[in-house]
């Protein structure tokens, strides 16, 4: 039960069922309620500026400018010539508080299963490995952000829709001085995947221990559903990039971990995927990346049982991110992608 001075009361339940047929096999489903009040920051947050990449669709019209995209930039106060040209691609987006924020509410659906098959360790392929498959479905609705810049630009280019184009200010010329973007609540989050997970440890065998772990996951669904003056418009995000701010929701994420393991050494080699996105609002594709990621482990204990000594490579094989043309940070989506170049380490830990 909740109860805020800004925000009302309110109150969430939760439900969860697990059940064991055979010794293997494992079913779990779950169902939820959640509530999350407006931060401070989110309600009084004074404004700060923030210069996105944007590609106004009113700049130089020709011929192959669709004719709705002229009417409407031009209701906008943008020559009717032709003359404007966009001179800078950085457009001022200012983002504050809002004192009229509501909580955000959601609810979710979880069920998973888990297979652990004695088979294997019987004929001693393995001391343990297991099987995880989990769905997860979850409704976000008030969800609190603050509207992406470009597509305010274009929903009001392409509709003159009312709410996105009273957020854009332009001087006579016709250039973009800024956009007003407080944080809103849009109508809401909806998202579903899937996840698969394999774990297996193999015997202590004389040439030492061997493990592998297997995550994946599928994004079935993300659509973000945004106010527009016809009522609410829906954004299907799975499988593209946002761009600035930086967002990619690739379709499918898998991690594979292989270790080894022999009294006091031990290594890991590591595979992360991440499949294709499609640039939202230009024709760039980011295509896949796989990165390798190596480690070696040491524990002297000829010194103590307490330290050990790790030496990794990330990016072993120096592969670079895929070039993303509306990215506000150097044309690549740092939270998606690694860095470019190779990251070395040395880690020294002790413990007593």
């Amino acid at each position: 039960f909740f109860d805020y001075s800004t925000s009302g009361s309110d109150e969430t339940f939760k439900a969860g069922l697990s059940w064991r047929p055979t010794e293997e096999l494992l079913f779990r489903g779950s169902w939820g309620e959640g509530f999350r009040a407006p931060s401070i920051g989110e309600l009084f947050g004074t404004a700060s500026r923030f210069d996105q990449e944007i590609n106004d669709p009113c700049s130089g019209f020709s011929g192959a400018t669709p004719a709705n995209v002229r009417a409407n930039c031009v209701l906008q106060g943008v020559p009717a010539n032709g003359s404007y040209t966009q001179l800078n691609s950085q457009i001022s987006v200012i983002t504050s508080g809002n004192r009229n924020l509501k909580p955000e509410t959601s609810e979710s659906w979880n069920f998973s299963g888990v297979w652990e098959p004695r088979f294997f360790r019987d004929t001693g392929v393995s001391r343990a490995v297991s099987l995880e498959v989990a769905y997860s479905n979850i409704e976000l609705d008030n969800a609190i952000q603050a509207q992406n810049g470009q597509s305010l630009v274009d929903r009001c280019a392409q509709t003159n829709d009312a709410l996105a184009c009273a957020t854009i200010t332009r001087t006579a010329s016709g250039q973009i001085a800024g956009i007003a973007n407080p944080l809103i609540n849009i109508g809401g989050i909806k998202t579903r995947s899937l996840d698969v997970n394999l774990i297996w440890t193999s015997p202590e065998w004389d040439i030492g221990q061997f493990g592998a772990r297997w995550y994946t996951t599928r994004l079935l669904e993300f659509t973000e559903y945004v106010p527009a003056s016809g009522g609410l418009l829906a954004i299907e995000r799975e499988g593209t990039e946002r761009g600035s701010p930086d967002q990619a929701y690739p379709k499918t994420k898998s991690t594979l971990m292989l270790d080894w393991d022999k009294a006091d050494v031990g290594a890991t080699l590591t595979g992360r995927y991440i499949s294709k996105v499609q640039e939202a609002g230009d024709a760039n594709k980011l295509e896949a990346r796989l990165y390798v990621d190596a480690q070696f482990r040491w524990r002297p204990t000829f010194l103590t049982e307490d330290m050990s000594v790790a030496i990794g490579v990330n990016n072993l094989f120096d592969k670079d991110p895929p070039g993303c043309v509306t990215c506000g940070l150097n044309n690549y989506d740092p939270n998606a992608y690694d860095a470019p170049g190779r990251f070395m380490y040395l880690r020294l830990s002790y413990r007593h």
